[in-house]
């Protein structure tokens, strides 16, 4: 069940800081492994992984990992897939393959056994409209696909984990009125209780 909420004030979700420190987590798990390279103020480089050759995506945007911190699983909107890499030996990431979400996913989360993809469909700008996209996370099987009322830009997991926080952005049309504002229907903020299973 999704409600609006009038800000994003009471979560504390630095997606990017939790995906860039994804693969840090690692570096001494294994005492055989390779030093890894000198700290360069609170990150080190442990990987690279080329997304292109080792996965085919077109680009790798929103990132977030799973609970055990083994995999990335990541957006490609130009490819309109999510793609998936290993990173259980983050030295050496070994790609996992993508999946096709059904349109240009704008952001995700990890929410076991679950990935949360915000996928907008809209057709025109006066009509936008997506879907939250329900991807089981090992099986690759997309579950549920939930109408937004809107076109979603963004995602984040509260610091509970049991509310997902979308946001509606409805894109004004930049061509109309020179992209002046008011642009309707505006966007808002929902958030999704994340009991049970999705349906």
């Amino acid at each position: 069940m999704f409600r609006s909420v009038p800000s994003l004030a009471p979560l504390r979700t630095a997606l990017l800081v939790v995906a860039a420190s994804s693969l840090a987590f690692a570096a001494s798990a294994e005492p055989n492994r390779p030093r890894p390279a000198k700290p360069i103020g609170l990150f080190r480089h442990l990987g690279t992984f080329d997304v292109i050759a080792g996965n085919g995506s077109a680009v790798a945007e929103i990132v977030d990992f799973s609970f055990n911190e083994r995999q990335l699983v990541y957006t490609d909107a130009p490819s309109g897939q999510i793609g998936f890499v290993d990173v259980s030996r983050p030295e050496s990431p070994v790609g996992q393959g993508t999946l096709d979400v059904g349109g240009e996913p704008t952001s995700l989360v990890v929410r076991e056994p679950y990935v949360l993809v915000a996928v907008p469909t809209s057709a025109s700008f006066p009509a936008p409209s997506g879907d939250l996209v329900v991807v089981h996370r090992a099986t690759r099987e997309i579950v549920a696909r939930l109408p937004l009322g809107g076109q979603p830009e963004s995602s984040a997991l509260a610091p509970d984990r049991f509310r997902a926080v979308i946001v509606i952005e409805n894109e004004r049309d930049e061509a109309f009125a020179s992209g002046l504002l008011p642009q309707p229907p505006s966007g808002r903020l929902l958030v999704a209780e994340l009991k049970g299973e999705p349906s």
